[in-house]
């Protein structure tokens, strides 16, 4: 029995050994995808319904990369699909990126558009004073924020 983590689903080492094994069943590889996808992890899905031919997972995962306008996923379910999208198609990929925040994914949906693009500039970092703390909030709960290994150089 493969092991599995408590959601049911397999962990990462038993889950590669499944999915590429020679003799893997496409019925049983299809089902263990729509359990990732029922679990929402739609990667991990997306995984098993390429070594398929179950065309309504990809399509399944299709939508749900359409509607987040995750790029990664969307090309992968595209190319999977064999679909061939206009550039109007991909342009209009961007623009729904764009509108969810995700410059990067709306930049990457606009170069396979053919239009000329500059890179998404990101947000600069702006440093903490010396001496001053993160919010408690930015922290995980229990653990305090060590200086004690400060570079000392950086002053």
């Amino acid at each position: 029995m493969p092991k599995r983590d408590p959601s049911g689903l397999l962990d990462p080492f038993r889950k590669r050994e499944v999915l590429y094994a020679v003799d893997a069943d496409p019925a049983s590889l299809a089902a263990r995808g729509r359990d990732y996808l029922n679990a929402g992890r739609i990667s991990d899905a997306l995984d098993f319904f390429e070594q398929t031919p179950d065309r309504e997972g990809l399509e399944a995962v299709l939508r749900i990369a359409r509607e987040t306008a995750d790029y990664f996923l969307f090309d992968r379910c595209a190319r999977a699909l064999s679909l061939t999208l206009e550039p109007g198609e991909w342009e209009e990929l961007g623009a729904r990126a764009d509108g969810l925040g995700k410059a990067l994914y709306g930049y990457r949906f606009r170069l396979r558009a053919g239009l000329p693009v500059e890179p998404p500039v990101p947000e600069p970092v702006t440093p903490l004073p010396r001496g001053v703390s993160p919010p408690a909030s930015s922290l995980l709960e229990g653990e305090p924020l060590d200086t004690s290994n400060a570079d000392s150089s950086a002053r």
